[in-house]
């Protein structure tokens, strides 16, 4: 047997039931509530459609909470939005935020990135609406096919954006060695909008 068909039988044994082979590739925190709510709406690859959230916010409890928005050709949204970098981390290590209203596992270092991506936004820009795209909320997670797609736009959907807000954090790098809200970087995209 060769190592890609070992390497295959390991990932089809480590699916979980229900799940698409090749969905352990970038293995994501588990959100079967959430999927099940349908709150994804097909994107058309030909259109070359996104999605972008709308990061609500923080109204004092700290938790982070954001809408997904309706689904738009990359070419429409050009120099609209922010994208976020991050280190994701392990799909086990996880924190709740709310999309749409619905609790949403995400990482624990995306979580940690959205609260740090909201704190330098109100500091930089205060109350302007702060769209932005990050990819374990704005790909369907469950889609493989969508996910196959939306890496091919990678590219484009960051160099696209006004600007890219990169953390280089981790909730315990901070509270242990960084102190508070010193780990974001900006970058202005050298995309002609």
């Amino acid at each position: 047997m060769s190592k890609a068909d070992a390497l295959m039988r390991t990932n089809l044994k480590r699916s979980h039931p229900g799940e698409q082979p090749g969905h352990e590739i970038f293995d994501t925190p588990r959100n079967d509530e959430f999927y099940d709510a349908h709150v994804y709406d097909t994107l058309d690859s030909s259109k070359r459609e996104v999605r972008l959230i709308r990061v609500l916010p923080d109204h004092g409890a700290g938790s982070v909470e954001c809408e997904l928005l309706c689904k738009k050709p990359l070419e429409t949204i050009r120099g609209t939005y922010s994208a976020l970098s991050y280190y994701a981390g392990v799909p086990n290590k996880t924190q709740l935020i709310t999309v749409n209203g619905f609790k949403f596992r995400a990482f624990a270092n995306l979580a940690h990135a959205l609260a740090e991506a909201r704190h330098f936004w109100k500091k930089i820009y205060g109350s302007k609406e702060f769209l932005l795209w990050v990819d374990q909320i704005c790909i369907d997670q469950q889609n493989i096919p969508e996910r196959s797609q939306q890496v091919g736009l990678m590219r484009d959907t960051y160099s696209y954006a006004e600007e890219v807000l990169i953390c280089l954090s981790t909730k315990k790098l901070v509270a242990e060695v960084l102190g508070s809200h010193i780990s974001f970087y900006q970058v202005q995209s050298k995309s002609p909008h």
